[in-house]
C-alpha cells in the first residue's frame, strides 16, 4: 500500500501492521509518525558507512552531468538542459533585465514546489500546503529590506494546469525586491550565486550542497534528519530565519552528508534488479555515465501504460520469476516482516 493512502493511516491508527511497495523500495511500518515520514526517508545509519571516497567521486560526477542536463530524466532536463550560460551575478541581472539596486547586498532564491504534489509525503509542514507555502513566504521575502529575491517556478510546473500561477501572483503584487525567473536560467546559476536559498521540502536542498549551501525548509523531509539544512518549527522561526541569517554555509561534515543523502537518493531504486519487471528509475552508473532503464512504458505517459504488461508477459516467456532477485528479495522481505 502507498505511504500516502488514507488506508494504511487508519490501519496504523488500528495498531495494524501495513506494508508499503513502492518500485523495487520493500517497507514495513507499525508506527504512524515513521510511515508518514514517506518511503525514502534517509536517516544517519543510512549514509554513516558508504565509502566516502567512492560516494563523494561518483555524486560530484552525475552533479556535473546534472547541471548540464545529461542525465536523461524529465525534472533534470527541464531544470538544466540548454539554458543559457551566466557567470555572475551581473550577467544574471542584466539577462533579466533587472537594475541592481545598491541596497540589496545579498540574492535571494525561493524555489516554489509542484502545486499538484502531495505537500505531506515526507511529514509536517509549517504551513498548509505547497501553495500556502508560496504565498506566505511572498509574504515574508517582500519585508526583506537587504535581498533581492528571485521566485523559481517548479521546473514541471508546465506540464500541469495552472503553469503561470506563480507568474500571475507576482506580476499582481508588483514588489519592488523581487521577480519570476523564466525557463532560460538554468536552475545550476541560480544556486551557485543565491546568498540565500528556501524551498519547502524539495531535493534543491541536496543540489544545494554541491555548492556548500544550506536551504531553509518549510517542513520535513526525507533528508531533514539530518541537519545539514535548517527546520524551523513555527512561521515566526521560519521568517527570522529568512529576514536575519545573514551565512548559509555548511561546514565540510555537513556537505559531506549531504552528498552522501544525494547519492543514497538517486539510486535509491538501483539496490534489486529484475529480468521481469520494468523498475522506474533504475539508475546505472558504469564506464563514467549515468543512465535510467529505459522501457516502452514511461510512468508519465499514460499512453503507454498498455505496455506495462506486456513488456512483463514477454519477459515471463524468457525467464523464471522463482529466480528473478526483485522475487527473492520480496519474498525475504515479506517472511521476515509479515
Amino acid at each position: 500500500i502507498s505511504v500516502s493512502a488514507l488506508t494504511a493511516r487508519l490501519a496504523l491508527k488500528k495498531k495494524i501492521k501495513v506494508i508499503c511497495l513502492i518500485d523495487n523500495i520493500f517497507k514495513s511500518h507499525d508506527d504512524i509518525e515513521v510511515h508518514r515520514r514517506g518511503q525514502i526517508n534517509i536517516k544517519k545509519s543510512d549514509i554513516v558507512n558508504l565509502n566516502k571516497k567512492k560516494v563523494i567521486r561518483t555524486i560530484n560526477l552525475y552533479l556535473q552531468k546534472r547541471f548540464k542536463g545529461k542525465i536523461n530524466d524529465r525534472d533534470v532536463q527541464q531544470a538544466f538542459k540548454n539554458k543559457k550560460k551566466i557567470n555572475d551575478k551581473r550577467e544574471l541581472f542584466k539577462h533579466l533585465s533587472i537594475k541592481k539596486n545598491k541596497k540589496y547586498k545579498y540574492l535571494g532564491l525561493l524555489a516554489v514546489h509542484s502545486f499538484y504534489d502531495l505537500s505531506y509525503s515526507y511529514g509536517d509542514m509549517i504551513f498548509l500546503d505547497y501553495y500556502d507555502h508560496f504565498i506566505k513566504t511572498i509574504e515574508i521575502i517582500k519585508k526583506s529590506k537587504d535581498t533581492f529575491w528571485l521566485v523559481k517556478p517548479h521546473p514541471t510546473a508546465k506540464f500541469y494546469p495552472g503553469s503561470n500561477i506563480v507568474r500571475d501572483y507576482i506580476k499582481k503584487i508588483n514588489s519592488d525586491n523581487l521577480t519570476v525567473v523564466n525557463e532560460s536560467i538554468s536552475t545550476e546559476v541560480l544556486l551557485r550565486l543565491s546568498d540565500k536559498i528556501v524551498t519547502c521540502n524539495g531535493t534543491i536542498a541536496l543540489e544545494a550542497g554541491y555548492f556548500k549551501k544550506k536551504t531553509i525548509l518549510a517542513g520535513k523531509s526525507f533528508y531533514s534528519d539530518l541537519k545539514f539544512s535548517y527546520l524551523p518549527k513555527n512561521q515566526e522561526e521560519y521568517q527570522k530565519l529568512i529576514l536575519n541569517k545573514k551565512s548559509i554555509v555548511m561546514s565540510q561534515k555537513e556537505r559531506t552528508d549531504c552528498l552522501k543523502t544525494f547519492y543514497k537518493y538517486i539510486f535509491r531504486n538501483s539496490d534489486i534488479s529484475s529480468k521481469i519487471l520494468p523498475i522506474d528509475k533504475f539508475l546505472i552508473f558504469e564506464k563514467n555515465d549515468f543512465y535510467y532503464d529505459k522501457f516502452e512504458f514511461n510512468r508519465l505517459d499514460r499512453s503507454t501504460y498498455k505496455n506495462y504488461f506486456k513488456i512483463i508477459n514477454k519477459n515471463l516467456e524468457k525467464f523464471n520469476i522463482k529466480k528473478d532477485q526483485f522475487y527473492l528479495k520480496l519474498e525475504e522481505f515479506l517472511i521476515k516482516n509479515v
